[in-house]
């Protein structure tokens, strides 16, 4: 039953049981029961209003759970894939004349190449491996 409706059933048996009290015990019991009525009605108002701001707020906060997720997701992501530090192996030498030499091989850097007899040919090559770290563990940058 809605709440004018109540009022109103209010009204009819406060009138019909309140005969002593004199028409202007009722007209002013009557008019304070209309009062009631317009406060009720106004908190009813204000409280679908509270809900649905409460309900406007749960939901932002849920989207901001599920942005957070997503933002630590992401984290996780580059923190486990990114790139953090760089270095190089210990040299490895080689004659470049009558010596193995190098071949072709990945993750493999020429750091360095000497002719110390200072003649028009060179002698020795140097070389080191390159490595990266990711997520706290050193690896060649060729895997």
């Amino acid at each position: 039953m809605e709440l004018s409706a109540k009022i109103l059933q209010i009204q009819i048996s406060l009138s019909s049981h309140a005969t002593d009290m004199g028409p202007h015990g009722i007209l002013s019991l009557q008019k304070r029961i209309l009062d009631l009525a317009s406060e009720l009605e106004i908190l009813k108002l204000n409280s679908i209003d509270q809900q649905k701001r409460i309900e406007e707020c749960q939901a932002r906060h849920l989207v901001s759970e599920n942005n957070i997720t997503d933002h630590e997701s992401r984290v996780y992501k580059l923190e486990s894939t990114a790139v953090t530090g760089i270095r190089l192996t210990g040299i490895q030498s080689t004659a470049v004349y009558r010596g193995y030499g190098y071949g072709d091989e990945l993750g493999w850097l020429i750091t360095g190449v000497t002719n110390f007899n200072q003649d028009q040919y060179v002698d020795n090559l140097h070389r080191r491996k390159l490595e990266k770290c990711v997520n706290g563990k050193w690896s060649p940058t060729v895997s």
